[in-house]
């Protein structure tokens, strides 16, 4: 559906709108049981319809609510998704929400793109699911944001995004990467047990309050390059099935990466502990460097397991170390 055709049948609310999805996801279901549904992989890898069935139903399911060439605005209490049902892809593209948002236990069964939209009040995805990528890139919500619980089976996308308040995705599930490179997030950033499948970049990335990733799994490479740490970081029983890289990280706060796992290897280049820096029985797998990091604070490394000897090459310690 084009933005006018998919505002009008929103406008005849949740009900009406529900009950297009879920004809539409029956019919979805009739062409793959006698095998007119067809998905094959496009130019850049992507799933492209390869019939004229496929092809029509996608272009029905899709829902264009705003675009950046056509911006929507919904006033306050206008964005009421909770529980909605997309059976197709779902463009929220430079919208304009002048309230709260919520899609707490919305389903999107494809991608959904919020690109460059703007929200004043609380962002909720609590508990949906995404079976496709999630893109936020250059999004501004000037509140807390919560994606917490979300199962998202494709990649994150916050690039350059700008959170004003909080942002959790406590005990989130993500399928693809996470790309957080140079987002902004002026409030706590909350990231505890969340499964990182297709690993994360945070490289650039600017967190003015708290960051808790305790418990989180990263199942392939991660990257806090380059990050500013305003507050605590902190990454106890973190497990890095992968390499991890905090190069020329600053963390303003205390440091904690105690119990933490890295079977790959570890690099701490010319990143600067201002605060104190914990280490406590962490397992590093691989290599680690710390050549050129600066530990203003104390820093412990108690019962910490190295299967190398790691690089303190140019490295400056100003409080107390505790060896393993």
């Amino acid at each position: 559906m084009n933005r006018d055709e998919t505002l009008a049948l929103w406008g005849q609310g949740k009900v009406a709108w529900n009950a297009w999805a879920n004809a539409l996801a029956a019919e979805r279901a009739a062409l793959e049981a006698d095998g007119r549904w067809l998905l094959q992989p496009g130019l850049f890898g992507e799933a492209q319809p390869g019939n004229d069935a496929t092809r029509d139903w996608l272009a029905m399911a899709a829902a264009v609510f705003s675009s950046e060439e056509a911006p929507s605005e919904f006033d306050d209490g206008a964005a009421d998704f909770d529980r909605v049902v997309f059976p197709g892809s779902a463009m929220f593209k430079g919208a304009q929400f002048l309230g709260d948002v919520d899609f707490e236990h919305a389903t999107f069964a494809a991608e959904v793109w919020f690109d460059g939209a703007t929200a004043s009040g609380d962002v909720s995805f609590e508990k949906c699911v995404i079976v496709g990528e999630a893109s936020f890139t250059r999004a501004s919500f000037a509140a807390d944001v919560s994606l917490e619980k979300v199962d998202l089976g494709g990649s994150l996308w916050f690039a350059d995004a700008t959170i004003g308040g909080d942002l959790s995705l406590e005990r989130a599930t993500i399928g693809g990467r996470a790309t957080l490179t140079a987002m902004t997030i002026s409030g706590d950033a909350t990231f505890t047990s969340v499964a990182f499948d297709g690993g994360a970049d945070f490289a650039n990335a600017t967190l003015s309050g708290d960051a808790d990733f305790e418990r989180a799994a990263f199942a392939k490479s991660a990257s806090f390059a380059s990050v500013a740490f305003h507050g605590d970081a902190t990454f106890d029983k973190v497990v890095f099935a992968e390499t991890v890289t905090f190069d020329d990280a600053q963390i303003a706060g205390d440091a904690s990466l105690e119990k933490t796992s890295v079977s790959g290897n570890a690099s701490f280049e010319r990143t600067a502990f201002a605060g104190d820096a914990s280490f406590e029985k962490a397992n590093f797998a691989g290599a680690v460097t710390l050549s050129g990091a600066t530990f203003s604070g104390d820093a412990s490394f108690e019962k910490t397991h190295f299967a190398s000897d790691p690089g303190f090459q140019g490295a400056t310690f100003s409080g107390d170390v505790r060896p393993k």
